[in-house]
């Protein structure tokens, strides 16, 4: 079954890509099975386990899309404690983020939003409770600031935070995790990670 692309016009619409010149272009193949998925709601111990997983190595991949797709598109629908981890930490990854950005995108006419700039948008959507300002843009300096009171409000409720469902304590989420921006290795398999922790 043909599940079909991902455009850049679509990616512009969503706020993934910033420059109007983007929308000539073609996106990158998505699975749109994959990128979707089942409802976490609908799997049960390791299948979960995985989703969130290979979720949260997304928002490390190389590739500018995906990590666009995965902070504005997937983690928002999990939600959960995971998300809100995920979220923060994806946040903190600009400088690699555009790194890898000059590294595949350098002679491109592209310009897409930096993690921190679309955890901003999101984070209002996984903590609606929250009472902190929408972010609508703004200076290197603005954004720091914003980002740095979401922070400290998410530590002063991190009690209550953590028993937001899915928790992803299952989910490994040290730096030796993903390669590639997928899981290194299944943690299905019962094997032992480069981390030394069993992750069955």
């Amino acid at each position: 079954m043909s599940l079909g692309f991902f455009s850049a016009a679509a990616l512009a619409q969503q706020g993934l890509i910033t420059n109007g010149a983007a929308a000539v272009k073609k996106a990158e193949s998505f699975s749109v099975q994959a990128f979707w998925g089942a409802t976490v709601g609908d799997l049960q111990g390791n299948e979960e386990r995985d989703e969130l997983q290979a979720a949260l190595c997304e928002t490390r991949s190389r590739d500018p899309n995906v990590v666009g797709l995965a902070i504005r598109n997937k983690l928002p629908r999990v939600g959960g404690w995971f998300s809100v981890r995920a979220l923060v930490m994806a946040a903190d990854d600009d400088a690699t983020f555009e790194r890898n950005l000059k590294r595949h995108h350098g002679d491109d006419d592209l310009s897409f939003a930096l993690p921190s700039d679309m955890v901003l948008r999101v984070l209002p959507e996984v903590l609606p409770k929250a009472d902190l300002p929408k972010y609508r843009g703004g200076t290197d300096a603005e954004r720091a600031k914003l980002l740095q009171d979401w922070k400290q409000w998410i530590s002063n409720h991190e009690t209550e935070l953590k028993t937001m469902r899915p928790t992803g304590s299952e989910v490994d989420f040290s730096a030796r995790a993903c390669k590639n921006g997928k899981p290194r290795r299944s943690v299905t398999e019962g094997k032992r990670g480069k981390t030394g922790r069993n992750l069955a």
